[in-house]
């Protein structure tokens, strides 16, 4: 039997806290997009494993990774604007900011991964039935944000909200590799 550390019981005047929790990445009770029901392609295994996801990130040049965005023009969605993706090669971002979208990648589950698929397999080209630009912008880019109450979002698309558009931007710059690059 092993003793855990208790504030509560070594000093009674305080109150006790439980531990944090680690947060659980359950699978089971988001729904798979509608579209991808229709189409029959939800099955209970990823289009991808995660071994072959994340050695298909490893392929991706530093440079996809860590020049700006040469766009200056923002998503909007609702008005089906859906600016494409350029980079600008001379000019980096921060190591900091860069890790934090490819970590969002990396990340990923198995049941993200199926649920990414459904809307077309991001590692082959749009034109041969590969992830649309229009589906990271329309699906992706900001789903799940709730801070901006101005405009309309997306519904929560992965297990995580994509407020800080971690997720679309990284999703962007495959999309710029696989069918741009």
């Amino acid at each position: 039997m092993s003793v855990t550390y208790s504030r509560a019981l070594h000093n009674p005047k305080l109150p006790h806290k439980a531990p944090p929790k680690p947060p659980v990445r359950s699978t089971s009770d988001l729904p798979i997009p509608v579209e991808a029901q229709l189409q029959g392609q939800v099955n209970d295994a990823p289009l991808v494993s995660l071994e072959d996801w994340k050695a298909f990130l490893d392929a991706i040049p530093d440079d996809i990774w860590a020049s700006k965005f040469s766009n200056s023009r923002h998503i909007n969605a609702a008005n089906g604007v859906f600016p494409m993706v350029g980079l600008n090669k001379t000019v980096t971002l921060k190591s900091a900011t860069v890790k934090q979208f490819k970590s969002k990648m990396y990340a990923l589950s198995e049941w993200e991964l199926t649920k990414l698929f459904s809307l077309g397999n991001p590692t082959i080209p749009e034109a041969q039935g590969g992830l649309t630009f229009e589906n990271i912008c329309r699906h992706i880019h900001s789903s799940g944000r709730t801070d901006v109450t101005s405009k309309p979002f997306p519904p929560k698309f992965f297990l995580h909200p994509d407020g800080g558009n971690n997720y679309s931007v990284a999703l962007r710059r495959i999309y710029f590799y696989v069918n741009l690059a």
